[in-house]
């Protein structure tokens, strides 16, 4: 065959081959000193110590008598922060020292300036800090900027203790928290998508799947730990938008394998187009984040019709959100989060699994078992506690109206985007009413 013959030829024939991956570029920023609009959230504790760690550190001179001291893992690298006074004469914490390069060296380090402030006839305290300290992470062989910002607060019993009495000094809280985050935009089928990561954990990284450990699930809601994802495509984000970070995201039709790549400034999707399964998902759904089996990973979806594809496997609800509209025309938010008792589904090459979640929704009047102890112990009060269920037993976490205001539902008098507080009556056997009143959003 000619060779112009076989061009002509291969002209007419779709080539197939793997699917490309696609790269995202992300943006770093820090975050401004006043933050008035949205930022990723993220945050740890310090543990502190009235002892310096063992290791070899040069510290400046001290104003303190009892300074604390922590330190901070970023990366593979430890950093030591110490708390100190300002003054000798000063009654509570206002600096801190932080070892920025990792060194041992505290003294070639710029200090990290506060302002103490007295609340509540002396029993609170923190420190408003100037400016956020900026260090270089290791991941691998690279090293990444990050911005973290220091908070300390504490409480006491009684006011303007003496903090040279070493038993004060337990009620003295240290936070790292996340101050910075990346940012990137991507398009598929034609829809152009905004994603931003948050570093929840504050420990530097971008990329931390969400892991459901076991002992956060002995309680009815599923928390995760891991990193925070960000997507949306006509609005601006915000905090109850935030899906726990998985290794998966569907969008449109598609499915993608996420790898987060901070050193190289980049977020890439691999298409998955083998192993497929579908899922039914009864009602319209905006966000929905699912795990599997062994509760970790998950499947980050977004906007997804009445059926979506997902790899074969077991899988749960998480958490997911609804958008709807009241007869009036104004918008609700509804956000609400998997629980013990759900359901398994096992999505299949060769079937149709069906979550449970969402409508019909119902009341769940508790009283906690150690309210029922103190009950038989001749206890006067007990708490009751007020829950939505949705059809999955997964319960309501937030529920918010978020734009209008011609809603004619019954609101709350002391929130107008939250429903009216539900109402509770407690009936004796023989009829006489022993206590009402109403449930306070908690």
């Amino acid at each position: 065959m000619r060779l112009s013959n076989l061009v002509i030829l291969l002209l007419g024939v779709t080539l197939v081959g793997p699917a490309l991956a696609l790269d995202v570029p992300l943006r770093y920023a820090v975050y401004p000193q006043e933050m008035r609009e949205f930022h990723p959230y993220g945050g740890r504790n310090v543990s502190m110590s009235q002892v310096l760690p063992k290791g070899k550190w040069k510290l400046p001179p001290l104003a303190a008598k009892i300074p604390l001291y922590g330190v901070v893992e970023f990366g593979s690298q430890k950093h030591l922060l110490v708390l100190d006074f300002t003054n000798a004469t000063d009654k509570f914490y206002s600096r801190i020292f932080f070892d920025v390069n990792a060194n041992g060296d505290l003294t070639d380090d710029p200090v990290v300036e506060g302002k103490s402030n007295w609340q509540s006839g002396g029993r609170f305290a923190g420190i408003t800090f100037k400016q956020a300290v900026e260090i270089e992470v290791s991941i691998g062989d690279a090293k990444v900027r990050y911005s973290l910002r220091p908070e300390v607060n504490a409480w006491f019993q009684n006011g303007s203790p003496d903090l040279s009495k070493p038993e004060y000094l337990q009620n003295i809280n240290v936070f790292v928290n996340t101050n910075c985050s990346y940012a990137g935009e991507f398009d598929v089928d034609g829809v152009h998508y905004s994603v931003e990561l948050g570093d929840t954990n504050a420990n530097g990284r971008f990329d931390d799947v969400v892991t459901v450990r076991a002992g956060m699930r002995n309680g009815e809601q599923l928390y995760g730990e891991g990193d925070s994802f960000y997507l949306n495509v006509d609005a601006k984000n915000d905090y109850e938008n935030e899906m726990s970070l998985g290794d998966k995201l569907v969008v449109g039709e598609k499915v993608f394998q996420i790898r987060v790549n901070t050193p190289e400034s980049k977020l890439t999707l691999t298409p998955i187009t083998e192993n497929l399964a579908s899922i039914k998902i009864p009602g319209k759904v905006e966000r929905l984040a699912l795990l599997d089996g062994a509760c970790k990973n998950g499947i980050m979806v977004f906007r997804p019709g009445e059926v979506v594809k997902v790899p074969v496997g077991d899988y749960r609800v998480f958490t997911y959100q609804l958008l709807r509209e009241d007869k009036e025309g104004d918008l609700w938010r509804l956000n609400a989060r998997g629980t013990k008792t759900a359901d398994v589904v096992s999505a299949k090459i060769d079937g149709q699994a069906a979550l449970k979640l969402g409508e019909p929704f119902r009341p769940v009047v508790k009283v906690p078992e150690w309210g029922r102890s103190n009950i038989r112990n001749g206890a006067k009060e007990v708490q009751i506690s007020f829950e939505i269920r949705g059809m999955g037993d997964e319960m309501v976490s937030g529920l918010a109206r978020i734009r209008g205001n011609k809603s004619k539902l019954p609101l709350s008098a002391k929130d107008s985007s939250r429903p009216k507080e539900p109402t509770y009556k407690i009936v004796k056997k023989d009829g006489e009413v022993a206590q009402q009143g109403q449930f306070e959003y908690g």
